[in-house]
Order: structure tokens, then C-alpha cells, then sequence
């Protein structure tokens, strides 16, 4: 879809007017400093795309493909999860690594024997990707499909140094001498991982050679091509699934904030708006939040990992006019992570002391 294009219309979704968006501040929040897909058109109340969003380079092979977004409203503090479904287009055609493909085979080859070729690859999945392949017509060989591919699966922490051996994959040659020797190397379709992984050649042994982020890619999945003497070739299937690593403290977004509040404001007024954030996952993304004590604010936690900032007692500029405000996320990872983010508010003043006059002393003679 081109930025701009509707999704749908939040104001009628959730039935409420145009003004009513417009005075509650409506806004869509992506998780984080993530790249934001949607926006939401204040005029007419349609949610609209803002970014194009491509459905390979968001979620690869995966068979499902979300990107999610927050609503956002204030006044009072309301949140919608949206939730969009990113269907695969088939605008990827099916590739070849090599224009040409050349085998050896012995004249003493037998009928039935087989000779496996490279399969095509493709970016899209399902329906769109790589159905069924054709051999032009000839009178010595026919197509067939090879479906015993031998796969290996291992998991791989993140952050792992470059040099850590991950895997060793290994294939066997009935053939002596020089045709039996093998050799290793990546397969087609695999190409976007030769900067994070390596494969010796000789061995089989499959090392880490970039960065391992949990974050970025939680799971790889690469073909191996085994190569004897000869030129023929078997294929392998690696799944290396990534452990998270609690390496990502928490994030602290102050996503409104009333500034400067007037000294007359109720008890139990909101003031701004907190959202904290944690890349990583499961209990490593889980936070609690808290602020300084000796302040009279506090977080209320509202939806999600929203807060609501609001006042706890009679404010005074003429005994205070300014307040710095320490925040504190700590997240539930082994060992935790924190940060702290520091709210700057002034009091305003309101006229709420007449003035008054000095006594003045009188002297007597």
C-alpha cells in the first residue's frame, strides 16, 4: 500500500466524532523509536498508512505478519491496541542462483538415478511462492521431488562473539578418493546471513561472525549445500532460534505533559502522560515503574504500560514554583535493568491573595 492509503475509520470504529479526536489529542504511538507504519487523519477520522510496509523485509517467511500501533486519547487517558494484518502480494518472482546449471554424470549412470539442482527462491510465501517447476521436454531426464532433506535446529543465545561455533552440519559420500570429498557452502536464499554466519567449507562447521540481536532476528533459517568431487549435491535445511538476552534497559516516554499547571489544580489532576518501553521480552519486559518520593505527584498506572502522571496534594508557587520530578523503570531481567527519565513542571500563578497593607505605627509626643 502507498502512504496515504486508508485502513480504516477509527472515529466511526469507536464512535466518536471528529472534535472529539481533535480536543483529546488522538494520536497513534508506535512501540519505541520503531518505525511508525500508520497515522491517523484528524479531519476525517481514517486510520492511513504513513510508511510503505513490505511485507518480506517485516516479517520474512513467518506465516503471519502483524504490525502493531497504539491509539491513543486524553483527557481522560484511553488506549486501543490496533492491530494490522499485513497480507503477502505476490511481487516477488522465483530466482535462480545460477542462469546456468551444470552437472557431470557418468555414461554408466543408471535409469533412476538422481541428480539434484538448486531450488529456486522465493521472497513471497504461501500461494506466491515457488508451486511447481518444469523440465522443457527431453528424452533422458524428468523432474522429481526431493523431499528428504536432512534438518538441523540449534539455539544460539544473543549478543554470542563472533568465533562461537553454532552448529556442525555433516554429509557423508559413498564414493572414494577424490569424488567423495565434500564441501560446504551456503545455499540459494541464504545470502542475507553471510555477514552474521559463517561455514567452513571443509567441516561443516557453522560460526558466528556478526551481531546476534534478539530484537532484530529471533530466528534464522538457512539452506546448506553439501558438494562431492563430482559436482552432485545434497541440500540441508539449519533453524538457529535466538535466546533473549536481557541487554535492552528500560525507555521512558513522556508522551504529554501539562506545563505550567495552575497552583489552584485539584488533588488527583493528571498532568502528563508516561509510556515506558523494553525492547526485550518475556520477563525482561516486564517493568515497574516509580517516582521520587517527597513530591506531590504520582504515577498511576493506567493501560498497558502507560502511566498517568497526576497531583497528590494543594499545590503553592508562592512556596514552590518549581518542581524536578525523578522517575524510575527497573524491568524484571536477570540481573534488572534501569533507567530514569527527570520531569521539569512550574506552577503558575493564580491571583489567590489579596494584597495587604503594612500596620503602620503611630507615634505619640
Amino acid at each position: 500500500m502507498k502512504p496515504q492509503s486508508v485502513i480504516g475509520n477509527v472515529a466511526k470504529d469507536l464512535g466518536l466524532d471528529l472534535r472529539t479526536l481533535s480536543s483529546r489529542k488522538a494520536r497513534v504511538d508506535s512501540e519505541g523509536t520503531r518505525k511508525r507504519y500508520c497515522d491517523i487523519n484528524l479531519s476525517t477520522g481514517d486510520l492511513v498508512t504513513s510508511e510503505r510496509m513490505d511485507r518480506e523485509s517485516l516479517c520474512g517467511k513467518k506465516p503471519s505478519c502483524v504490525v502493531k500501533a497504539d491509539l491513543v486519547l486524553e483527557n481522560p487517558l484511553e488506549l486501543h491496541r490496533v492491530s494490522i494484518h499485513i497480507q503477502d502480494v505476490n511481487d516477488n518472482s522465483p530466482t535462480f542462483k545460477d542462469n546456468l546449471i551444470e552437472l557431470e554424470i557418468r555414461e554408466s549412470a543408471e535409469k533412476g538415478n538422481r541428480f539434484s539442482i538448486e531450488e529456486a527462491h522465493d521472497a513471497d510465501i504461501g500461494q506466491n511462492s515457488v508451486q511447481r517447476y518444469r523440465l522443457q521436454k527431453n528424452d533422458n531426464f524428468v523432474l522429481a521431488v526431493d523431499s528428504n532433506k536432512a534438518v538441523y535446529k540449534a539455539s544460539l543465545p544473543e549478543n554470542s562473539p563472533p568465533d562461537t561455533i553454532v552448529i556442525n552440519v555433516s554429509a557423508t559420500d559413498a564414493d572414494e578418493g577424490v569424488n567423495g570429498d565434500v564441501t560446504y557452502d551456503f545455499g540459494h536464499g541464504s545470502d542475507d546471513y553471510v555477514n552474521i554466519f559463517s561455514i567452513d567449507h571443509k567441516t561443516g562447521e557453522i560460526k558466528v561472525t556478526g551481531v546476534i540481536d534478539f530484537e532484530e532476528i529471533s530466528s534464522f533459517e538457512m539452506k546448506i549445500k553439501a558438494k562431492d568431487g563430482l559436482g552432485l549435491i545434497s541440500y540441508a535445511k539449519v533453524i538457529i532460534d535466538v535466546t533473549d538476552m536481557n541487554d535492552n534497559a528500560p525507555v521512558i516516554y513522556l508522551k504529554s505533559l501539562t506545563n505550567p499547571i495552575p497552583e489552584n489544580l485539584s488533588p488527583g489532576a493528571e498532568v502528563g502522560i508516561i509510556n515506558v518501553q523494553d525492547r526485550d521480552s518475556e520477563n525482561n519486559r516486564q517493568v515497574r515503574c516509580s517516582i521520587q518520593q517527597n513530591v506531590p505527584f504520582k504515577l498511576v498506572p493506567s493501560i498497558k504500560n502507560y502511566y498517568s502522571l497526576v497531583t497528590t496534594g494543594q499545590l503553592d508557587r508562592e512556596l514552590l514554583a518549581d518542581y524536578n520530578i525523578t522517575i524510575t523503570a527497573t524491568d524484571e531481567g536477570s540481573p534488572p535493568l534501569s533507567s530514569s527519565k527527570t520531569v521539569q513542571l512550574s506552577v503558575a500563578d493564580i491571583n489567590d491573595n489579596p494584597p495587604v497593607f503594612e500596620e503602620q505605627s503611630t507615634a505619640h509626643m
